[in-house]
């Protein structure tokens, strides 16, 4: 065939053939690079007879004298089912990793090495059909795999995502799911959903604070979200789910009198008597407890809020948080609810919660399983190693950098 290869597209050029392509994502967009200022986007494609057939946006970070690191997210956009177009492609990245002096070259093509149901995964009772057919071609062009990790922490990109596929079939799995039904619950009471833009990011912002506070980690701060929602707009999703506070302390006040109507009736038996003496004394410390919230942060509150963003046919959350004060109200999973409902309003065929730990057992693993998504397992990240000491000394920098971060 006759391939040609660029670093040059417009960005107008790339965006619309990566839209487009059946691997597209976020990542792999323009937009993404304008998040990532502080990099350098190089637009690479390949053209067979002057059509373009393939692009990679490929991010370029310096680091010492006239050295860098590059990173292909979920990149490139082909088909990878042409083995002469892929082997083309990888040698040419190489080339371009030489060209500018890269340390090393990392890829972490959109390739499914396995999709299975996740809460048959975490029973251990999932048929796994493992496709690892183009392990040896990227091996065979000089990108080293670097495994199979289970470990988010191993990987720049996850390797497992749980996804909501958005056809009937899909769509009919999840609204039987616990997660959608706990969502529809959040929604009867006095839980709703907003949609917030820039001007009120902050409120976004507290919420997650809230669950750095909660877990001891370090998320992304104003500036971060800021700028995602200014590069990716009506692309952007801000949910937020709150609670009406002076309408539930109203809703239990209405259930402590009909409780109390029901314990003066003296025929009730022993046991039911004391199954309305045990539910009227929760709803009693529930009142004070709304009551206490009411006097302290006023008639509404901000309980939990996600941000996802979309690019073609795929929507993933990318960003989630909850004030777990009032994690009984379910607020995370209205959230989600919202977050189908938004990607349905675009169009898109699928909704990625997020990444996973292939252990699956994490809290956050468990919450995304209630909602019955197919697990999708990649084959995870391959790099072209330019420069072996250099990239040495980097990686144990990185190391060392990532045991300073977790510290206990």
């Amino acid at each position: 065939m006759n391939y040609t290869f660029t670093s040059n597209l417009t960005q107008a050029e790339f965006d619309q053939f990566a839209i487009k392509h059946q691997c597209a994502t976020f990542f792999q967009s323009s937009h993404w690079a304008g998040v990532k200022d502080n990099w350098q986007p190089l637009y690479t494609g390949i053209y067979q007879d002057k059509v373009l057939v393939g692009v990679c946006l490929v991010l370029k970070r310096n680091l010492v004298l006239k050295y860098n690191f590059m990173y292909a997210p979920r990149g490139p956009l082909l088909d990878f089912n042409n083995k002469e177009l892929l082997s083309f492609y990888l040698d040419n990245l190489k080339k371009l990793a030489k060209e500018h002096s890269a340390i090393a070259l990392t890829i972490d093509p959109y390739v499914k090495r396995a999709s299975y149901s996740m809460q048959k995964a975490m029973k251990n009772k999932a048929e796994i059909n493992y496709d690892d057919n183009l392990l040896t071609v990227f091996e065979n062009h000089g990108f080293k795999h670097k495994g199979f990790s289970k470990d988010m922490r191993d990987t720049i990109q996850p390797r497992y995502q749980p996804v909501i596929l958005l056809n009937t079939e899909g769509l009919s799995t999840y609204e039987k799911s616990r997660g959608f039904k706990n969502g529809q619950k959040a929604n009867e009471g006095n839980v709703k959903i907003k949609r917030i833009d820039l001007d009120n990011i902050n409120e976004f912002v507290e919420v997650i604070e809230k669950t750095e506070e909660a877990k001891n980690i370090s998320l992304r701060g104003e500036n971060y979200f800021t700028k995602l929602l200014k590069n990716y707009g009506d692309h952007s999703l801000v949910s937020i789910a709150y609670l009406d506070l002076e309408a539930e302390l109203q809703s239990l006040i209405s259930r402590k009198e009909d409780m109390k109507k029901r314990l003066e009736n003296p025929t009730i038996k022993a046991g039911r008597r004391r199954e309305y003496e045990s539910q009227l004394n929760n709803i009693l410390k529930e009142t004070n407890y709304i009551e206490d919230k009411l006097e302290e942060r006023g008639n509404t509150v901000n309980i939990a809020g996600l941000l996802a963003l979309y690019n073609g046919s795929k929507a993933e959350l990318l960003y989630a948080g909850m004030d777990r004060d009032f994690m009984k109200y379910l607020g995370s999973n209205l959230n989600y609810v919202d977050a189908v409902n938004w990607a349905l309003e675009n169009n898109c065929d699928y909704l990625y919660f997020g990444g996973s730990s292939g252990y699956l057992d994490e809290g956050i693993d468990r919450f995304k399983a209630t909602f019955d998504p197919t697990l999708e397992e990649y084959l995870g990240e391959f790099i072209f190693v330019n420069k072996q000491t250099l990239n040495y000394l980097f990686e144990k920098a990185q190391e060392l950098r990532h045991k300073y971060l977790h510290r206990e």
